[in-house]
């Protein structure tokens, strides 16, 4: 279903457009009437994407690079200014679950985090030249406010997104640039590994369509919403942890041996 909104004022930069979420995302934008710049690594797949959209026609545009790398980004930026983008969506990530001891930190940091913060930062002085509202949107995640056995790399980079959302929005807030933080819970996508889609099923844990996370991101930024928690009970959940994390302490407790399991 597709959310029927007005959009035609967005000029959107989209980064991760061709994974799971980052795929429904360009559909709804572009069936509300906004425009967007899809970025990705992998050029054979945006250019797919596009081929996608064809009846859009001039309302789709691709640009290829690593965020990681300073080059790429720089690409990027002068993209997003040709196109007058006056809307960033930070979708652009990956996950990981394994134990501890045996992740893997440096890219899961530095391609949540740094990159996402410098991107930001280097599109910040063009958005705020921009005659509209601009908007910045920052796809986080449950895990952003939840601690949690098996994502602690990933958990403690959607706790920064979350930080780092928080704060901007703050230090901008005698401006006109809005910040959009949106939160999903479990989300059926490629990027799950067949271990985190088992012990997910053996936690009975609620995962959401990429379809439906999308539609809500759309409607936050429809709305102006600056912060939402995607699903019930997690929407509670969250709550509980900012004020009784030990109760929180114990439920974890007593699920980690299945946790355990399956890293």
């Amino acid at each position: 279903m597709i959310v029927n909104l007005e959009l035609r004022n967005q000029r959107v930069l989209l980064t991760g457009a061709t994974g799971g979420i980052g795929k429904q995302i360009v559909l709804h934008l572009l069936n509300a009437g906004a425009s967007v710049l899809l970025q990705g690594r992998n050029i054979k797949k945006l250019d797919a994407l596009r081929t996608q959209f064809n009846q859009f026609n001039e309302k789709v545009t691709v640009v290829a690079g690593d965020l990681l790398k300073s080059e790429d980004r720089n690409a990027v930026v002068i993209a997003a200014s040709e196109d007058k983008v006056n809307c960033l969506i930070n979708n652009a990530g990956v996950n990981q679950f394994s134990a501890f001891e045996s992740a893997e930190i440096s890219n899961l940091i530095n391609t949540n985090v740094t990159a996402t913060m410098l991107l930001t930062q280097a599109l910040l002085p063009m958005l705020m030249r921009n005659k509209e509202k601009p908007l910045i949107v920052n796809i986080g995640s449950t895990f952003g406010a939840i601690g949690f056995p098996g994502y602690v790399s990933y958990c403690a980079s959607k706790h920064a997104i979350k930080g780092f959302s928080e704060a901007l929005s703050r230090e901008y807030a005698d401006t006109s640039l809005q910040v959009i933080y949106v939160s999903p819970r479990a989300t059926n996508t490629e990027m799950n590994t067949v271990a985190a889609d088992e012990v997910n099923r053996a936690l009975c844990v609620k995962s959401d369509s990429s379809e439906w996370v999308a539609s809500e991101v759309i409607k936050s930024i429809a709305n102006k919403v600056p912060r939402s928690q995607l699903g019930w009970p997690e929407k509670f959940h969250v709550k509980l942890n900012a004020i009784l994390p030990s109760l929180v302490d114990g439920v974890i407790a007593k699920q980690l041996p299945t946790i355990k399991r399956y890293i």
